[in-house]
């Protein structure tokens, strides 16, 4: 039984194989010619939920018992898996659900939608505090210039300011990578952390800090 972190509990624990089979996808551009996807449903053997694994094998062995395949050969990808998912506190709702969609398109390798929704949520961090004018390189300088976030941020976002313009325009002719999506996605989470998370924080240490203050002088 392979031993993988659990999607749900996060534990890293035994998965036991419990159901294959076989298909053959020649759309999917994980399989090379001539080959067949595998897919097993594993039990995890700390909280009981279960998930998909994934691998591929030669055509020829298509007629074998596709549990002894897997079994023999282990599992390639995951589905769901651990980290594919992501919540966002202290963060306006409406931002934060379509940051987490941001960060599922990622790890599901929907890589030019994961750049899309993360390029409108830092648009949709700036409109929340009132910066509603201009393109995104525009909104981050003004993030920047009105002590949102530190200037190191904006240096970031000036690096990638041109990644998804062209499919913002409708225009998917060029290749995107995992390696694009990242960059724009970490941008994003930094700065939903300058912007909301980091404050939010600060003001609850400093609210804890006054109410033991106020309560040592209620007592002494």
């Amino acid at each position: 039984m392979p031993n993988v972190v659990c999607w749900s509990c996060e534990a890293l624990t035994q998965h036991e194989l419990l159901l294959a089979s076989a298909a053959s996808r020649e759309n999917d551009p994980r399989v090379q010619e001539g080959d067949v996807l595998l897919y097993g449903v594993y039990q995890c053997g700390s909280c009981y939920c279960y998930a998909i694994g994934i691998n591929f094998t030669q055509r020829r062995r298509f007629n074998a018992d596709p549990m002894d395949i897997l079994t023999s050969i282990g599992v390639r990808y995951w589905q769901p898996r651990a980290g594919m998912t992501k919540s966002y506190t202290d963060v306006p709702p409406h931002i934060a659900n379509a940051a987490t969609e941001a960060f599922e398109c990622h790890g599901r390798q929907h890589f030019r939608a994961s750049i899309l929704l993360a390029r409108s949520v830092i648009e949709a961090t700036a409109k929340e505090k009132g910066i509603d004018s201009g393109p995104l390189a525009v909104k981050i300088k003004a993030l920047a210039e009105q002590g949102f976030v530190r200037p190191h941020i904006r240096e970031a976002a000036d690096e990638i300011r041109d990644l998804g313009n062209e499919m913002a325009h409708g225009d998917f002719a060029l290749p995107v990578t995992e390696e694009d999506s990242k960059l724009v996605v970490d941008l994003m989470e930094e700065i939903l952390a300058e912007v909301f998370q980091s404050p939010a924080k600060v003001s609850r240490a400093q609210a804890a800090a006054a109410l033991r203050k106020a309560q040592g002088e209620t007592t002494a």
